[in-house]
């Protein structure tokens, strides 16, 4: 119930269930209970694991929540993401590959919902990140990684909701709402 909860909080809803039931596909000999068993009471967790989440947001959170809810599911596991690796000043580090690999989303569309996300006033970048570069050595290449973004979570209270009819786009992009992702 422990790894459920954490990995809730740093993945979407699915990336959790299929760890979750991965676990068990793993350890099956240690359960008494039968898979589809296990799946029903993790989804019942998830659910109480989701609900606590929802009543721990502050007013402004859970308002920017709402809004978000009614673009996409991947804005509101972004949005989970992004409140969960703030620290208590509210600063993280994020990279449009980690999100990728915690929501289950493309790159481009991390960055469309990050960008957003500074354009709400949900988030600020502290400082841009970099992209890995590849240099070449005698003997071959050697990968200079990248660094991650720098944020700052924005809606320690304080914060008014901006209803998604009013997100702002970025560059040439429509407007999210009409778009497909």
């Amino acid at each position: 119930m422990a790894m459920t909860t954490f990995i809730f909080r740093a993945t979407s809803e699915e990336t959790t269930a299929a760890l979750v039931m991965f676990y068990y596909d793993l350890n099956q000999d240690i359960f008494n209970d039968t898979r589809e068993t296990h799946e029903n009471e993790m989804r019942s967790h998830l659910e109480g694991i989701r609900q606590t989440w929802l009543d721990s947001l502050n007013t402004a959170e859970r308002n920017h929540y709402a809004n978000l809810a009614e673009v996409s599911q991947n804005h509101t596991n972004a949005f989970r993401v992004c409140r969960e690796l703030a620290d208590n000043d509210g600063r993280f580090f994020l990279s449009f590959a980690q999100m990728e690999e915690r929501i289950g989303i493309d790159r481009q569309i991390a960055s469309r919902i990050l960008r957003q996300f500074a354009g709400l006033g949900i988030i600020q970048v502290t400082e841009k990140g970099t992209q890995n570069k590849a240099i070449e050595k005698e003997g071959g290449k050697i990968v200079m990684r990248g660094k991650a973004t720098s944020y700052r979570w924005l809606l320690r209270d304080t914060s008014e909701p901006t209803t998604c009819s009013e997100m702002p786009t970025v560059s040439n992009e429509k407007p999210i709402e009409n778009q497909s992702i």
